[in-house]
């Protein structure tokens, strides 16, 4: 379960990270 919790943690952190990108590209 913890496990479980982090990697959803990181797949949201990796969401964020990805659409800062996007809009920077998008700028």
């Amino acid at each position: 379960l913890e496990r479980h919790l982090n990697r959803r943690e990181t797949l949201k952190e990796n969401r964020t990270a990805t659409l800062a990108e996007w809009r920077q590209l998008a700028a």
